[in-house]
């Protein structure tokens, strides 16, 4: 940042005498020939007396892919508390047989999900496989979750939710209002993951 009258031969030698000095800077400023910039100071963070009571309820976004399972499972094992899971697909039944087929032989599996799509008639390509499979294990891993946190003690109540669709937002608020009058934890994992090259 510069002063608004800052002449522009300033500006470019700074900013190049900066880039030279560290590519990485961020927030670097100068007024009045006086450079300021952001400094970190070590400081203790005091204690935390946060405890989470036993029966403590959670409302958890995105399900439970990733490392949101191991998250809610230690949760449950601390607080053996209400688990409202929301994710946007609809779980299969934990004795689903193609889960037990992706969980035994994936490639298998995978050859098994092009023949299906094949035989009526949709494109079978390995990206439409990989995105359908993929969104198979993410209904395990909430199940294997839901079985966790009910292991542990805890109750587990998965709801389907898109939570960039304002009415099925409203629509799990409300169910979840009829079961609970509170919320005291509300962790945000929903996202989506598009990398491209």
């Amino acid at each position: 940042d510069f002063e608004k009258d800052a002449a522009d031969s300033e500006v470019s030698s700074r900013l190049i005498a900066e880039t030279i000095h560290d590519p990485a800077v961020v927030e670097v400023g100068w007024e009045n020939g006086l450079r300021y910039t952001l400094g970190l100071a070590e400081e203790t963070a005091g204690e935390l007396n946060y405890v989470l009571p036993e029966g403590s309820v959670f409302l958890v976004s995105g399900g439970s892919g990733g490392i949101v399972g191991p998250v809610i499972t230690d949760l449950a094992q601390a607080t053996k508390g209400t688990f409202f899971l929301l994710g946007r697909t609809v779980l299969p039944d934990p004795d689903d047989a193609d889960i037990a087929r992706l969980k035994a032989d994936r490639n298998g599996f995978k050859a098994e999900m092009m023949r299906r799509l094949l035989d009526i008639g949709e494109r079978a390509t390995p990206a439409i496989i990989e995105q359908k499979i993929a969104v198979l294990e993410r209904a395990a891993q909430t199940l294997g979750t839901i079985a966790a946190v009910e292991d542990a003690g805890g109750q587990a109540i998965y709801l389907p939710c898109d939570i960039t669709d304002e009415q099925s937002t409203a629509e799990a608020v409300k169910r979840i209002a009829a079961m609970s009058v509170k919320i005291d934890v509300f962790i945000h994992a929903a996202g989506f993951e598009r990398s491209r090259k």
